[in-house]
């Protein structure tokens, strides 16, 4: 349970609704003990709850996928019974870096709750002075999933260009999820990140997926997560 929590805890951003139970949303839940063996807590990610998504009061049963250091995440069935529900039940949602110029983030905000409702939280930074404190000795605690749009790299200091085109190949080399946020009518004003970051397909060693659409990063966010974390830990 420890290594569980110790390994997506980073990822993860508190639910907007607090205790809310959801497909793909992560749970903490207090459980009632039955072996000396067994914890308190039980912690996972959540494949279906019946009869619908709400508040532990209004969930019979549930399952949920406990993640493991060596395999697959076992699947484990959780009834109301089980649960203590007069403790808090504790609910995340898995965020997303997002890198975006004021416009991008509008695209992004008109889709917000699709991104909830699917378990992601969007996390929006206009700026760039987080990459340029990253800590290359200590990356456990950055996001695995990024959104960079190229309207927000194109709005850079061209002095600070070199250094951020650095950062970004580092966490690409770190295989974190990168997506370059470029609708088609950027084709005349912005260069795409792989143009940026010198990467070619078949050439380099990365290249990275170019999402046209807010949509389309969503699928690709869920996809990528998904294969994640039905891998074990590591």
């Amino acid at each position: 349970m420890d290594d569980a929590l110790q390994h997506y805890l980073p990822q993860l951003v508190a639910s907007p609704v607090e205790g809310w139970i959801a497909r793909n949303y992560f749970c903490e839940l207090p459980v009632r003990v039955r072996t000396e063996d067994q914890s308190p807590v039980v912690f996972g990610r959540v494949k279906t709850c019946f009869p619908g998504d709400g508040h532990v009061q209004n969930v019979d049963q549930m399952e949920l996928y406990f993640p493991n250091a060596d395999a697959r995440p076992d699947l484990l069935n959780v009834r109301r019974g089980d649960v203590f529900v007069q403790q808090p039940v504790q609910s995340y949602c898995v965020g997303v870096r997002m890198y975006l110029s004021e416009g991008e983030m509008q695209d992004f905000r008109r889709s917000e709750n699709i991104f909830i409702e699917k378990g992601f939280a969007p996390l929006y930074e206009t700026g760039y002075m987080d990459l340029l404190d990253m800590d290359e000795q200590d990356h456990t605690a950055l996001l695995w999933l990024n959104v960079i749009g190229s309207e927000w790299f194109a709005s850079i200091p061209d002095s600070i260009q070199p250094e951020i085109r650095a950062r970004l190949r580092v966490l690409a080399d770190w295989n974190m999820l990168l997506l370059n946020y470029h609708p088609r009518h950027y084709a005349m004003r912005y260069l795409s990140l792989n143009d940026e970051l010198d990467f070619n397909y078949g050439f380099s060693r990365h290249f990275l997926m170019m999402p046209q659409d807010t949509n389309q990063v969503l699928q690709k966010v869920d996809a990528t997560f998904g294969e994640i974390f039905m891998q074990a830990m590591r």
